[in-house]
Order: structure tokens, then sequence, then C-alpha cells
């Protein structure tokens, strides 16, 4: 995921807050990716896809915050993958920076 984000991914800032302009959605959208960067997005997502598919099976039996919040970091990776929606964050340390602490939260008692 690092190696795909820092390699193929682009973000532009869309809006700008202080001209009042605003969105809910976030200010920075990412650039189309290049043909080369497709069966990368394609592996990552089948992948970051099954990954949660499993996790989600393995907690189904946890509080409903737990699972909520699987499902929200779950859809968070995916739309960086896809990369077909705004986001506020401004680049891409940032999105690894996310990316990373979810990855920490689910792996770090195993």
């Amino acid at each position: 995921m690092i190696k795909f984000k820092t390699r193929y991914t682009i973000l532009k800032r869309v809006f700008y807050p202080e001209y009042g302009i605003f969105s809910i959605n976030g200010d920075s959208s990412f650039e189309a990716l290049k043909k080369e960067a497709l069966p990368t997005q394609n592996n990552l997502f089948k992948s970051f896809n099954k990954s949660f598919e499993l996790i989600e099976f393995l907690i189904s039996e946890s509080p409903e915050d737990y699972t909520k919040k699987l499902k929200s970091n779950s859809e968070f990776v995916i739309k960086m993958v896809t990369q077909n929606s705004m986001t506020s964050l401004k680049t891409n340390d940032e999105i690894i920076s996310k990316n990373k602490r979810i990855y920490w939260q689910y792996t770090r008692n195993y």
C-alpha cells in the first residue's frame, strides 16, 4: 500500500475553504491513475477486501461499536485504494499514516 501510494497517487486540491467553497467530503481529490498502476490497484483492492471480510467475520460477536469502527476503517482503506472519492487528507503522508494506524489497530494483539 505504501509503495502504491508513494509511486502512483497524486492528490489535488479541488475546494478552497478560505474562498468560501466547502465540501463535506473533503477538499482534495485523486488524479486519475496511470494505466500501469491499475493491476496494482486491483490486487490491493482484492487483498484488502478479503482481509476486512475475514476480520469482520472474526469479530462478528464483538460489541457493536467495535464492528462499526471496523466498517468505518475498512471503508476508508478501500476508498484510498480505489481513489474514486474526495478526502479531507491533504498529502500522501497523511493517507499512509492513517492506513498504518488502522493496520496496527487490528494487528497489535496478534
